[in-house]
């Protein structure tokens, strides 16, 4: 006499099972591309505040009697001037506008000077070093869309003309 096995639904088994996994590793795909995402928004806004600073020592270095005499000194809470009368208020009348351009809502900047010779009559005397920095918002994403934060981001450039 012999025997017959059955395994019915023993294929079945295995392919749920088999599907089930590949959920798993879906989940943690998609997870890894929101992070991804996340990052590269984050260095493409870095790229762009690098290049207004770099753009700003520019025009500063065009424009080096205005800008020993401070004419680009603002503090983060000033405003670019309205209606400019020199050729620094025109650059940072521009360079406000392109921050407010490439960067998101709620940005801001300023610009020093750290005088080497507080002695003499000029604002910012040549050799000085002057900084800018550069504020954004970005967002903080703590386990899902509904728990998100603002960071405030910042980017400090310091040279000297």
């Amino acid at each position: 006499m012999s025997i017959i096995h059955r395994h019915n639904g023993f294929s079945l088994l295995e392919i749920m099972i088999s599907v089930f996994v590949l959920s798993i590793g879906l989940l943690g795909l998609a997870k890894l591309q929101g992070a991804s995402l996340k990052t590269n928004q984050s260095a493409t806004l870095r790229s762009q505040v690098t290049i207004l600073a770099s753009g700003m020592f520019d025009n500063m270095r065009a424009n080096q009697v205005e800008a020993e005499a401070g004419l680009y000194n603002i503090t983060q809470a000033e405003d670019p001037p309205a209606s400019p009368t020199t050729v620094a208020g025109e650059d940072l009348q521009g360079w406000f506008n392109d921050l407010a351009t490439f960067l998101p809502p709620g940005s801001d900047a300023s610009i020093a000077c750290n005088d080497i010779d507080a002695t003499d009559t000029f604002a910012c005397t040549a050799g000085s070093l002057f900084t800018i920095n550069i504020f954004w918002n970005e967002f903080e994403y703590a386990g899902s869309d509904n728990n998100k934060s603002i960071q405030q981001a910042n980017f400090t450039y310091s040279s000297v003309l």
